[in-house]
């Protein structure tokens, strides 16, 4: 059974009425599409799943909006906006553990008295495990994932990925030679002037074993569970499902965080930056393909260097992301994003300064290439 506390990953959920109707919600009246970015789930079903184990707290049984990852979690509040011609403010009708004057009655009995009422906002926050907070499984911490396609397929995360790596004949004694921090924008049909201006970065490594390289990369938490697998440095992406989406433990699938980070390594087939580049150049919009399956708009090499780092095999790769990944958990559009990361990775790797491609993230940026050195807290 799950240990409940403190600690665990909080999620909110939309409780709505049985017969709540969203043409972006809902596939007809009452029938919620799954795996939505905000949970949603019915009055009635919340109601039917909802049991008090024998510590006395009340468990959701089963999935959360079919979320593999959001499973047998434990309800901690029931709120609702109440709106008034002055503002706007968040009423308590439950609230775990509180004063009966604060919200009184237990769940069940306060879920009841809502049948039949026209429902407004009203919100379910859940908790989950201890050590969710931690990683995606209870004993490997760390939010870092490496997906070694090209050695047996199974995607790795947290400290395991570290243990693998040394037990790897392949890699154990590969060592990192050279590095490319390139960028590009995501292909889009119609861009935005958001679109313009915002360029995802990362950092190519080139291994001296010659088999393949490893594409690093920070973006959101649960960004490739939640999306169903689809990276792009797969060519199976829009395949259904893709290798690494059925590689990938269901504690990873779960809606993806904004506020907060991973970091990615992804194997990938080409063995040096000019067949990585024949990649970039035939999924690019000045490919061939139609712009349905275009991934990437004006990809360019913004530094190249080799790697003068003395701890440089691929156990020392891993371990400097988890040591990132803990010492740097949030995500921020502006400040800690995947153009920030890329630069403090590269400059790890050479010894040698960049700085984000973007001039809004160049303005704001502050080198934290230190993080990658040093152990840092194990919780978001």
């Amino acid at each position: 059974e799950a240990s409940y506390g403190q600690n665990g990953y909080r999620w909110h959920a939309q409780i709505v009425a049985d017969d709540f109707f969203h043409k972006k919600l809902c596939t007809a009246p009452g029938q919620l599409k799954p795996c939505r970015a905000m949970p949603h789930i019915k009055l009635s079903e919340l109601l039917e799943r909802l049991a008090q184990n024998e510590r006395g707290s009340w468990i959701l049984s089963g999935e959360l909006n079919q979320w593999p990852g959001l499973t047998n979690l434990e309800l901690v509040s029931i709120t609702c906006k109440v709106r008034s011609v002055v503002a706007t403010s968040i009423k308590r009708l439950w609230l775990q553990n509180a004063k009966q004057k604060d919200a009184p009655g237990d769940p069940v009995s306060v879920l009841s008295a809502l049948h039949g009422k026209k429902l407004r906002s009203l919100r379910a926050t859940f908790r989950d495990a201890d050590w969710t907070s931690i990683g995606w499984g209870p004993t490997s911490p760390g939010f870092v994932l490496w997906y070694p396609g090209l050695l047996d397929g199974s995607l790795r995360h947290g400290t395991d990925i570290t243990v693998f790596a040394r037990s790897n004949s392949t890699c154990s004694a590969a060592t990192a030679t050279s590095c490319h921090f390139f960028t590009h924008r995501y292909a889009k049909a119609t861009e935005g002037l958001k679109d313009r201006l915002i360029w995802h970065g990362a950092v190519l490594v080139e291994w001296s074993h010659g088999l393949f390289c490893s594409v690093v990369e920070l973006a959101w938490l649960n960004g490739l569970g939640g999306y169903m697998g689809r990276c792009n440095w797969c060519r199976d992406k829009l395949e259904v499902p893709n290798k690494l989406f059925a590689s990938m433990p269901s504690t990873m699938k779960a809606p993806w965080q904004q506020n907060l980070a991973e970091i990615r390594m992804i194997d990938v087939p080409a063995k040096n930056l000019q067949e990585f580049q024949a990649f970039l150049h035939e999924f690019s919009g000045s490919g061939d393909l139609p712009i349905s399956e275009q991934r990437f708009f004006d990809p360019y090499v913004a530094y190249t260097g080799k790697v003068h780092t003395q701890h440089r095999s691929v156990a020392d790769i891993l371990q400097y992301l988890l040591n990132y990944a803990a010492k740097n958990p949030q995500y921020e559009e502006a400040r800690r994003n995947c153009q920030t990361f890329a630069s403090d990775f590269f400059t790890l790797l050479t010894g040698e300064e960049a700085v984000p491609t973007q001039a809004f993230c160049r303005a704001l940026y502050k080198p934290r290439a230190m993080d990658f050195m040093y152990a840092g807290p194990t919780s978001h």
